[in-house]
């Protein structure tokens, strides 16, 4: 595809060219996402195809991500746990991929939330009482402090009363 041009408008509004829309399946009310990146700038259209190839795991979690950008109520997810996806990527696909899978996931409708010193005693206390990976104390702690729903395959979180749990299927985990 050749490099297409545009103007920006006086309220910041820019019209697409009509070849790249199609292209990108980019229609009237498709959510956008902007990143920055060395002083670059990236559009990438967050359509369900985009979503689908994340490899997010099971179709549970696209389905959310999907709902989400619909909603345009991104979901949340605690700094420790990206962490634990970032290593998860790391051990399998390397560094390099594992920066380039986590600059696209800045793109999908995801807040990441830092662990403050009070999520961080609630994790601690989580850990103490009932024996959970660190973690997924954590997400334990975010999810109770804030009324979030977990999503996880980790059957120890019934150990944590209170907490609203969207089980997803098994998968096998990789040391």
């Amino acid at each position: 595809m050749a490099i297409e041009y545009a103007t920006v408008k006086a309220k910041g509004q820019v019209v697409i060219p009509v070849d790249v829309r199609r292209k990108f399946q980019i229609d009237e009310g498709t959510r956008v996402a902007f990143l920055e990146e060395r002083g670059r700038l990236f559009l990438q259209p967050v359509t369900d195809e985009f979503i689908d190839s994340m490899k997010a795991g099971a179709d549970t979690v696209s389905r959310l991500f999907k709902e989400a950008r619909d909603a345009e109520q991104p979901l949340r997810m605690s700094v420790i746990n990206w962490g634990e996806v970032y290593y998860t990527i790391a051990k399998v696909e390397g560094f390099a991929e594992t920066v380039r899978t986590m600059e696209r996931v800045q793109l999908l409708p995801l807040t990441i939330l830092d662990a403050d010193e009070a999520v961080t005693a609630r994790a601690a206390q989580f850990k103490a009482g009932h024996g959970l990976p660190y973690a997924d104390c954590y997400a334990a702690a975010t999810a109770t402090k804030d009324d979030i729903v977990v999503t996880s395959d980790v059957k120890d979180f019934k150990k944590i009363p209170g907490l609203h749990i969207l089980p997803l299927p098994e998968h096998k985990r990789k040391n």
